[in-house]
């Protein structure tokens, strides 16, 4: 789902849930997110890539929250961000690794700016957060200035987070 500029999504009550969906926040501004659920979407034919490090690995597309495209001045505040009842490893392996159907609970990519990540839970996943679009993106340089603070992290594997470019402050998390 595109997210629109001036923007506020926030969860009502304890049950407030996103499964399976994907925010997209791409050219906008001034988005809050609150007090969500979200259970990471499945990509049900993920690309198999040989030449993905060492022995292959399977890469899926969909992130639970993609802020990306210049997008500013975003604030994303007690979520619970999670594979919830269908984890990689209940996927099993094909080609020797695992079926990896998640791709990252929240990137912050291609020259976003202005972005607090506050009071989250993430939860059992492996990529859970990149920040930068890749090593090489050098127009990120004086970008991505990202606040991440106050996260609770559990049982994830990578991207914790993962930082290309940017100006990130992590603290107390």
């Amino acid at each position: 789902m595109n997210v629109g500029s001036n923007t506020s999504i926030i969860g009502i009550g304890n049950d407030a849930k996103i499964i399976g969906g994907s925010l997209i926040l791409s050219r906008v501004e001034n988005i809050i997110i609150r007090n969500i659920e979200f259970e990471a979407p499945r990509e049900l034919f993920p690309q198999w890539d040989p030449t993905d490090g060492t022995y292959g690995e399977w890469n899926s597309e969909y992130d639970n929250v993609s802020i990306t495209n210049g997008t500013e001045n975003v604030w994303i505040e007690h979520n619970t961000f999670t594979d919830g009842e269908h984890t990689d490893v209940s996927f099993g392996e094909y080609f020797g690794r695992t079926y990896q159907q998640h791709d990252g609970l929240l990137d912050v990519t291609n020259g976003s700016n202005y972005v607090t990540i506050s009071y989250n839970k993430f939860e059992d996943h492996d990529k859970v957060m990149l920040i930068g679009s890749s090593d090489s993106k050098t127009t990120d340089r004086e970008k991505l200035k990202v606040t991440i603070h106050h996260n609770y992290f559990k049982n994830l594997t990578q991207r914790i987070p993962r930082v290309r470019y940017g100006e990130v402050y992590v603290d107390n998390n």
